[in-house]
């Protein structure tokens, strides 16, 4: 049995007396519909999503930063070839070094453990996939736990919190960054630059073939931009609009350019043109990832700066978020989602009683069931996605989330060679184009973009695009630190305070600061 120290106890009870099944980000949030392959057309077509080759630039304005060279051990002897990529981690340069590109083969046969969140459908979906992998690796066998199809990512941190202590941790298993320092501390997370960079690790072409965003999502910079977790699903906020209100009320059709200033404008002429009948915005006060993170990026802040150590919440871009909410609120022209009713911003969207509804792309799919089929009272109209607004002078901006796999140490170097082997295919373009045509999350990789299963998907409706805002625009991630789901949850706590009539958005911005900062210093 592996012994932990008093630091991974105080941090995982943390963890674990304050994670919801909002663990991490919202695409973690339960749904009322079952999701599907694909989204289902609507009887009226809905406008194209605006989108761009260029790649997304980070909003924030970061200062010139050394950059840092991945260059540690090789899990083997083997020389790579190629220089490498570089992608931006805070604000820091990193340099990603290619490994051999071969495939490993263990003497004999490995059995690799999946801790997964995927149930159900999608559970069966990757059951499928992972078929592929075993036939071709016939010595790695993998074995998927998904608890019956009950597995939610708060259970799976409870029970890597418990297998950390008794014994009988997994291979791999789906999580967030956030869970990461507490196993790092306690010396049972897989390190995986020596594996990227080794004999069995990525070629040059391999690097070149991820967004350089989703490779830069799995390095941790206070563990020397170690890696340690890897690609699997992403997805991020998107704002999904109604096309037919836009085009009703003689309205621009948003994209890639449109402001804050512009989403209150219009949701100000919806509210007064549509005599109330619906508003510009319906919002959840507990929402950190779409009301808050993903807010201040766009506004051209950052959440955290880690080369001093703190959170950055009181700062001009949290503040004009949360007046800007504040204002529309006590306006009129937005309105606050009723805690009573699940999923009640997404329902008035869906019966066209808001203009805008900002959410994971992960909605997209039951949005598009439910306006199809009726669901919620719902009538079918014209809808569509862009990237979330973003300040005057602020390039536009969506953070990226989803569930991520982490790799934990195991008994043996074959079996951690083996785990990574498992990891690597989960990452590679074949995989990625498979399940994010079967899932509907962001592809990882730019190759997947013309693959043909994944072409055939976009093709299937109008709104399986919009993933795509995501794969452009995704310049931001929350912080990876293990204190960030204890903030996640005071800053839900503290603006829905103002909601209820308590203090004022700088107020609310302090104590949110304050707060935050001192859970640093426990």
């Amino acid at each position: 049995m592996k012994t932990i120290n008093r630091k991974f106890s105080v941090l995982v009870g943390l963890l674990v007396l304050l994670a919801t099944l909002l663990v991490a980000c919202g695409d973690n949030t339960a749904t009322p519909v079952p999701a599907t392959t694909t989204a289902a057309a609507t009887t009226a077509s809905a406008t194209t999503v605006a989108a761009t080759t260029a790649s997304a630039t980070t909003a924030a304005a970061t200062t010139a930063a050394a950059t840092t060279t991945v260059t540690t051990a090789s899990a083997t002897t083997a020389a790579a070839t190629g220089v490498g990529v570089t992608v931006d981690v805070d604000g820091t340069k990193v340099t990603i070094k290619p490994g051999g590109g071969q495939k490993f083969e263990p003497k004999s046969e490995v059995t690799v453990t999946i801790w997964s969140s995927q149930v159900k459908g999608n559970g069966e979906r990757l059951a499928t996939i992972m078929k592929d992998f075993e036939a071709a690796n016939p010595k790695i066998k993998v074995k998927i736990d998904t608890r019956n199809d009950t597995f939610t990512y708060n259970d799976i941190l409870k029970a890597l919190t418990q297998s950390a202590t008794a014994g009988g941790m997994p291979n791999i298993a789906t999580g967030y960054e956030n869970w990461v320092p507490a196993f790092v501390d306690a010396k049972l997370a897989l390190g995986l630059n020596k594996f990227i960079s080794g004999q069995y690790g990525l070629s040059q072409k391999d690097l070149e073939d991820y967004r350089p965003n989703m490779l830069a999502r799995g390095i941790f910079p206070q563990y020397n931009n170690e890696t340690y977790t890897w690609l699997f699903s992403n997805s991020g906020p998107v704002m999904y609009y109604n096309q037919d209100l836009f085009t009703q009320y003689g309205l621009k059709t948003p994209d890639e350019n449109y402001t804050w200033d512009q989403f209150v404008s219009d949701s100000k002429t919806v509210t007064e043109k549509s005599g109330g009948k619906a508003v510009g915005y319906v919002f959840p006060t507990k929402s950190v990832s779409e009301l808050i993170a993903m807010p201040i990026y766009a506004r051209g802040g950052q959440i955290y700066d880690y080369q001093n150590g703190k959170f950055l919440f009181d700062q001009k871009p949290a503040l004009d978020q949360l007046n800007m909410l504040y204002d529309g609120v006590k306006a009129g022209y937005f309105a606050t989602a009723d805690p009573g009713v699940a999923f009640d911003n997404q329902i008035r969207f869906e019966q066209q009683k808001s203009l805008f509804y900002i959410a994971s792309t992960s909605s997209r799919s039951f949005l598009a069931d439910d306006i199809s089929k009726g669901n919620n009272s719902a009538k079918p109209f014209n809808w569509s996605a862009t990237v979330p607004p973003h300040a005057a002078g602020v390039k536009p901006v969506t953070t990226l989330y989803g569930g991520a796999i982490l790799g934990f140490k195991g008994k043996s170097d074959d079996e951690d060679l083996a785990t990574w082997e498992v990891m690597k295919f989960m990452g590679s373009a074949g995989f990625q184009a498979k399940w994010a045509s079967a899932s509907g999350y962001v592809p990882a990789t730019k190759s997947t973009v013309d693959d043909p299963t994944y072409k055939t998907f976009l093709a299937a409706a109008p709104q399986n695009k919009i993933p795509l805002v995501v794969y452009d625009y995704a310049s931001a991630a929350e912080p990876k630190l293990g204190q960030w789901q204890q903030v996640r949850d005071l800053v839900d706590s503290n603006v829905d305070a103002l909601f209820q009539g308590k203090g004022t958005p700088a107020d609310t911005v302090k104590a949110i600061n304050d707060q935050a900062n001192a859970t640093l210093k426990k």
